[in-house]
This record gives C-alpha cells, structure tokens and sequence, in this order.
C-alpha cells in the first residue's frame, strides 16, 4: 500500500545543477527536505550555491555546495566524483537549464547558438554520462532533465534533451534507472525579470487555463515525485508542468 514515505528520499543522494537559483535551487531544497543529501550546482554563482547547501544544512540537512561548470566535460565528470566521494554516492541527478532570455533566430550570432547548445545540452550530457555509470552499478538511478524557455537555441536544445531522456531509458531501464524530462510553463521566478521588464507578464498569464503563473515548488514537486519510490515506473516522458498552457 502506498504511504507517504513512498515520497521520501531518505539516504538518497542528489545532484542538483542550476540550483543557485530559481526552479533549480526549490528542487535542491525540497530534496533536502524529503531527506536527500545534496550536491548544489552554480556555475556561475559560488556563493549562490553555498548560500542554498547552507539553508538545507540549517534545516537539519546535508549538501554540499559545488560551483564548477558542467558544461566542460572534464569538469563534469569531477562534480559526479565529488558528490560520490563527499556525500557517499550518487542516486538523482536532476539538471535544470534555468531561464534565459528569448532570441529570435535571425538575430542569434553563431557564438550566442554554440553557447547556448553547451550549457543546456551539452552539460546534461556530460553528467548524466558519468553519473549513469555510477548508477548502473547500485542498480537504481533517476536522471531528470528540465530544459528553460523554448526560444532559439533553448528550442533546439529541449529537443535534445527529450530524446537524451528516452535514450537513457532505454539503455539503462534494465539497471534500474529512470529518465524523464520535466518541462516547465510559466514560472514565476527571479530569473523571469525579462518577461517583467518587457510587460508580458499579464499576457503570458492569459495563455495559462489555470489563469496564473506557476511557482518553482510546483514544478520541484514534479521532480520530487519522479525521483521517489512512487515515481519509479515512470521513465521516458515528458511531464509538463504548466498549468495547462500546452494544451492550447
């Protein structure tokens, strides 16, 4: 019979990249929570990073703040390392792209596209990569992928990221693991100051059934769920998280 503790990530282990911030650091925190002990990704933020590892350590948790970039291959591998010989192994990883500003495709340099492919695709690949190897040997594993905002290179990239998840579970179901894509709608978080600034916001809401804007918990919930004993015949899919939008 399903109980609550179905939902609980006691002696886990998380890894948790983009969580300085935004949906990224609710995931980290609500692991943190539900029992997991966490490796906090930031590349571009170490003190963002310490400051989420230190919340979940304050509240009775264990995590550890890791500010190198995914993004390069080598320096990937050596963040997998780390939460696996600092936090006594690998479990979840969960890889959130953040939001970024949209870019019309007649406007993107060939430099803005590389980058943008390298820090959304790319990174989730170099970790999940490594991590799978490790997860392959406990035999259980949930790799969780979270592309940003759907607009030029992100569009690209969230198609990857979609058949990188069904890969995954193809290859690796038979060693336990799960893979899925948890796509978010509007979210209302800090790194949403361009859509606020450009005074979208009332029309974005307008396009949610729901008739709001989502918070980054709800979608950490989403993760939450995947990651946890109740989630784990879930693999290959895509969960949106927002509110209805896609069904416009």
């Amino acid at each position: 019979m399903l109980s609550i503790e179905d939902f609980r990530l006691e002696g886990r282990v998380a890894l948790v990249s983009g969580a300085g911030h935004g949906i990224g650091r609710a995931v980290a925190e609500a692991f943190g929570a539900a029992g997991a002990r966490v490796g906090v990704v930031e590349p571009a933020d170490a003190a963002a990073a310490e400051a989420v590892a230190g919340g979940i350590r304050a509240s009775g948790g264990e995590a550890l703040a890791l500010p190198a970039d995914p993004a390069d291959a080598a320096a990937a591998a050596g963040l997998i390392d780390s939460v696996v010989r600092q936090l006594g192994g690998l479990d979840v990883l969960v890889t959130s792209s953040g939001a970024a500003a949209p870019l019309a495709l007649r406007d993107i340099t060939a430099e803005e596209w590389e980058d943008g492919l390298r820090r959304h695709l790319s990174a989730a690949f170099f970790l999940a990569r490594h991590a799978l190897a490790y997860m392959s040997v406990r035999k259980w594993g949930r790799v969780i992928l979270m592309p940003g905002a759907p607009a030029g290179p992100m569009l690209a990239a969230q198609a990857g990221l979609q058949g990188l998840a069904r890969a995954i579970a193809s290859e690796f179901g038979a060693d336990g693991i799960t893979a899925n894509i948890v796509a978010a709608g509007a979210i209302d978080t800090a790194g949403g100051e361009w859509w606020r600034e450009h005074r979208i916001r009332n029309r974005i809401t307008a396009q949610v059934p729901l008739g709001r804007l989502g918070s980054a918990d709800e979608v950490a919930a989403a993760c939450l769920f995947l990651s946890s004993p109740a989630g784990g015949f879930v693999s290959g899919q895509v969960l949106h998280v927002d509110g209805g939008q896609g069904t416009g």
